[in-house]
């Protein structure tokens, strides 16, 4: 009995972590578009494109800055933390919790990738 009550706890704690996961995902694809900025030619997101961009404009460097750094440092953690993560899932696959069972791969953003958005923040004279 008591070991079923774990495993449902546990499938409680799956959900979620896949909620705060995605708030994170979301947040971070935020940062990238409106922080980085983006070459967005979709039609669809092109109108959503430009008033971010326009939005971008209208923030203070040094604020624009201050959201980049911290930006980065999200995505540093997010690097560590999702090996972190994948390691709590097969754990709770190995002991049969069955949402642990339809967990899809957790994506990281790879280190060279984290390197090139900060090697493009330190060559824009905005973040100065």
């Amino acid at each position: 009995m008591e070991v079923g009550l774990i495993l449902e706890a546990m499938n409680c704690v799956i959900i979620e972590i896949f909620e705060i996961y995605s708030c994170i995902c979301r947040g971070i694809a935020g940062f990238l578009v409106d922080v980085l900025g983006s070459d967005v030619s979709d039609s669809s997101t092109s109108h959503t494109a430009a008033a971010s961009s326009k939005e971008k404009m209208a923030v203070p460097s040094e604020e624009r800055k201050r959201l980049g750094m911290a930006g980065m440092r999200v995505l540093r953690r997010d690097a560590e933390q999702s090996v972190q993560l994948s390691s709590y899932f097969s754990l709770c696959r190995s002991l049969g919790v069955l949402n642990a069972a339809e967990i899809p791969p957790v994506e990281s953003i790879p280190e060279e990738d984290i390197r090139d958005l900060e090697a493009l923040r330190d060559c824009d004279p905005s973040w100065r």
